[in-house]
């Protein structure tokens, strides 16, 4: 069984961090004080959001990360990695994240990176609505 935890705590912004650069180009991600620094702080610096981070476990092990803003009018998400290991069981893991997600009763707008996260995206009840990789999903 999958966990889904919410996380700030460092040290798993640091795995969460190792496991972006295996996945991103340096230029194509958020550099990784600045990530670490948001992940704390940002609900401090924006009041009325809320910038969330979770981690995806199995049987103790990490295997892969999701993260967001939950802003006034809808949930964002920016990042949606699994361990390449895992990815034949994607869609049980994602259908996981889009339970958790509901429980913020928004809408979801999520960009994809890649073809298969498009595929994911749409599988699991995502609608895409632009020609830039972006989805969304209603409450």
């Amino acid at each position: 069984m999958f966990e889904v935890i919410r996380t700030k705590k460092v040290e798993d912004l640091v795995k969460i961090l190792e496991m972006l650069r295996t996945y991103f180009k340096p230029y194509e991600m958020i550099s990784s004080n600045e990530y670490i620094y948001y992940a704390e702080n940002y609900s401090k610096l924006y009041p009325d959001e809320d910038y969330f981070v979770y981690k995806i476990m199995l049987n103790g092990q990490f295997i892969g990360m999701m993260s967001g803003v939950n802003l006034k009018e809808f949930i964002s998400v920016d990042y949606l990695i699994f361990d390449r290991n895992y990815r034949k069981r994607s869609w049980e893991i994602a259908n996981e994240l889009v339970r958790e997600l509901k429980s913020f009763n928004k809408p979801i707008i999520a960009e994809a990176e890649t073809e298969a996260l498009c595929r994911l995206y749409r599988r699991i009840g995502f609608n895409r609505f632009s020609e830039h990789y972006q989805y969304v999903m209603n409450r």
